[in-house]
Order: structure tokens, then sequence, then C-alpha cells
């Protein structure tokens, strides 16, 4: 019984970052329909046997890189859940719901009641919104350990 239990304990924590531009890469593309007076780069492809040949020409292009970046307050609460988590066996899972896909299943209708981040919910159904601190997630996982030691082992 209480490796079930075990199995069914979580805390999730929700956080919402945001997309950033971190950087830029460069990248090659061939140009179709127009022709370049200084092509980055000239391809010439065919056949000496046919004597058929064809141009190919390609530009660089510069894009951006995206990084997705959390407030200091949401990764303070994502480095001490998962300290306090792992302190009583658990492991805590971080969703963020900038990138994740959050229209499906469980993550969807907890997701639905936010509208603070970040967010923990424990799999008792206890929950702690906006400022997270260590006292108070030491408290919730306390209550899930008193629930594991109740069942005989």
């Amino acid at each position: 019984m209480q490796m079930m239990l075990m199995n069914e304990s979580r805390v999730r924590l929700y956080v919402k970052s945001v997309k950033t531009v971190a950087g830029t890469k460069e990248m090659e593309r061939e140009i179709f329909g127009r022709s370049l007076s200084h092509p980055s780069r000239v391809k010439v492809e065919g056949s000496i046997s046919d004597g058929t040949f064809r141009l190919r020409q390609f530009e660089t292009i510069t894009e951006p890189k995206y990084d997705f970046v959390l407030s200091e307050n949401q990764q303070a609460a994502v480095e001490m859940v998962q300290k306090v988590a792992s302190r009583h066996g658990l492991k805590g899972e971080v969703i963020d719901v900038t990138k994740e896909d959050v229209l499906h299943g469980t993550i969807q209708r907890e997701f639905a009641r936010m509208r603070v981040f970040p967010t923990l919910t424990t799999s008792s159904g206890n929950k702690i919104e906006g400022k997270i601190t260590e006292k108070e997630v030491e408290f919730i996982l306390s209550r899930i350990d008193t629930i594991k030691d109740s069942f005989p082992h």
C-alpha cells in the first residue's frame, strides 16, 4: 500500500517564463526566382556527360535564437521546491506553461484555475500561489509524509 501511495504522491510547480531573444543563429537559405548580385554561396550542380548544369544560389540569413527565462522569484521557487521535495523523497515536477502544451488532461484542469505564478500543487490537493516560502513547502510535504507513514509498511 505504501508503494502505491508514494507513486501517487507528487509535487508540481507551475511557472510562466518569458520568451526572450538570447542571441542569433546564421542559416543558409536557397534563393529561388531571383538573382543576387553577391550571393553568399553558389553551388553548381550538373553532369558533364549530358552537359546540363544548374546554378543554385544561397544567402546567409541571421535569425534570432530564443530562450525561455524565469523571473528571479520563480527561479528561486524552482530551486527551493526541488530541494525540499528531495528531502521528502519526492521529485518536484516543474511545468513551464509558456512552453508546455497545457491543453491536455490533468494539467489543463489544474492550469485553468491558475492566475498567479509560481503555483505549487500536490497530489493531495494542496496549493500555494505567488510567493512560496520554504516553510510553506515543508509544511505541505510533511503532511504527505504523515499520510504515507499512516499506512502499514
